[in-house]
């Protein structure tokens, strides 16, 4: 799970402690007896959304003895790029996300079924194959105008 915190804060988020905490029980993300789970800024960016002042703080999450988190994946990763860091890496990450209707099923499904083979579907091409486009490309732009580092995005396997 990654964690994304909006904080308007009016300085600048440099340090390495503990900023926020939370009970991590209720998110499956510590045991009920240490559920203590501390958020430390990783990343900060600019908010396209409330502007101004106003950040997006990307941050990692610790367990309440100051070791990573089951679900911190960012340490694991950071720690190896630091390893390999002289060297010229060219890699992509996915994330991928599905818009739900009101009625729990995803945009552009059948509301008592499944919608046909992902053929048509594969790379989202046409209106009649790729949902709520627009809501995609205000994502895009607003990850853009944040300072998110983004090269590209696709609708695909499936129409929402």
């Amino acid at each position: 799970m990654t964690i994304l915190a909006s904080s308007h804060l009016n300085k600048s988020i440099k340090q390495k402690s503990c900023l926020w905490n939370f009970d991590g029980s209720s998110t499956f993300q510590s045991e009920g007896s240490n559920s203590d789970i501390c958020l430390v800024p990783a990343a900060v960016f600019r908010d396209p959304f409330r502007k101004d002042s106003n950040k997006l703080v990307f941050c990692e999450v610790f367990k309440y003895n100051r070791k990573p988190a089951d679900t911190n994946l960012r340490h694991t990763y950071k720690r190896i790029m630091d390893v390999v860091s002289n060297q010229c890496l060219w890699f992509g990450m996915e994330q991928e996300y599905t818009l739900m209707g009101a009625d729990g099923h995803p945009f552009g499904w059948p509301s008592n079924g499944f919608p046909g083979p992902q053929d048509p579907y594969y790379c989202g091409v046409g209106v009649d194959k790729a949902y709520c486009r627009d809501i995609a490309e205000v994502h895009h732009r607003a990850c853009l105008q944040a300072g998110i580092k983004i090269w590209g995005r696709d609708a695909e396997v499936m129409p929402a």
